[in-house]
This record gives C-alpha cells, structure tokens and sequence, in this order.
C-alpha cells in the first residue's frame, strides 16, 4: 500500500540502494554469511519503510514535477538529506553525480545542471544553485556539488522537493534531460 505512493522510477532507485547496500557490506567485511546479508538487507528495507511512511505522512508525489520528455536519473546522491526529512532554510545540499552508462548525467560548459527548491505546483520557491564544476569537465568522471537553498515562501501545504537537473543543451526529443527529484517536509 505504501509504495502505491512511489513512482516505478523510485521503486528502481530504491532497488539500487538496497543493492548497493548489499555490496558495499559484503565488500567492507569481506565474504559474508548468508544470516548477515539478511541482516543487512532488513536494515535496508527498515530504511526504507521509514522513508515510505515519511512520503505516506506528507502525500509526495515526485512523479507531479517530472517534465514530458525528462527521465528521473539515479546518478545523484545526497550526503545528509533523504526523502521525507523536515528541512528549514537555508538549506545544505551536498552530495556527489556519479555518471554512468545506466545513469546517465549531462555536463555542458563547465556546469553540471542546477538544483532548485520546488513546491507541489512545480513553482520554483528557492533560489536556483548552479552545480558548477572544477577543473576537466569533460568527462564522465563523479563530481561533487555543494549548494545552499534558501527559500523564499514556504508551500502552504508544507511539503517541498529538491530538484535536480543536468546541464543538458540538446533537443529533448533526442537526448532528454535527466532529474532526480527529492520530496521533503518544509518549516
């Protein structure tokens, strides 16, 4: 009933973090026993759940600002914000893009897209950072991104999503943008 509440895209980026979680516990101790990775994978569902409640609580719909053309990326992580977490202004945004074949993420000139505080009616109530890049940016090389929202009007229904997008110049028809979009709950 709860994931009702969740896009397939978000189903598959949940996916990709439980999997993720998997690998990076079976790496960090080595070869595990089946009994641990069970472990890990209901610390990671538990995660999950919290998250979903979180979403239930507040009625967050990413799906909502997703542009015809645009595909959600998973290429994005965030250091200490997660869906569902109440935030006050300003804001921290931190995190790294990690580009990959399956998730895909466009530099342009220098810049690796922008990031923007969102209300449910996709109006922009922050200001707009630009992920500026350092150094070579031409390349599918991570890179890490450091921005402060600050937000001009708090949503009356009090739910906000954090909303990235990539530096994408091209036709959206042959090349569309990429975004990933993080609800959460504003005071």
């Amino acid at each position: 009933m709860l994931l009702d509440i969740i896009s397939k895209n978000m189903k598959f980026i949940i996916g990709v973090i439980i999997g993720a979680l998997i690998v990076f516990f079976a790496i960090k101790y080595g070869l595990v026993s089946k009994q641990e990775v069970m472990q890990y994978q209901q610390e990671a569902q538990n995660i999950i759940e919290d998250v979903q409640d979180n979403l239930s609580k507040i009625g967050a719909t990413p799906e909502v600002l997703t542009p015809t053309g645009a595909e959600i990326s998973c290429a994005v992580q965030l250091d200490d914000i997660s869906a569902g977490d109440t935030l006050s202004s300003p804001i921290s945004v931190t995190g790294v893009i990690t580009p990959t074949e399956d998730c895909h993420w466009v530099k342009f000139e220098g810049q690796g897209g922008i990031v923007v505080m969102k209300d449910s009616d996709n109006n922009e109530i922050s200001n707009v950072e630009i992920l500026n890049l350092e150094g070579d940016w031409m390349n599918t090389d991570p890179f890490t991104f450091d921005a402060t929202l600050t937000i001009d009007t708090l949503p009356t229904d009090g739910i906000g999503y954090i909303y990235f997008q990539d530096a994408n110049q091209a036709d959206a028809a042959e090349s569309p943008s990429r975004i990933y979009i993080v609800p959460v709950i504003l005071e």
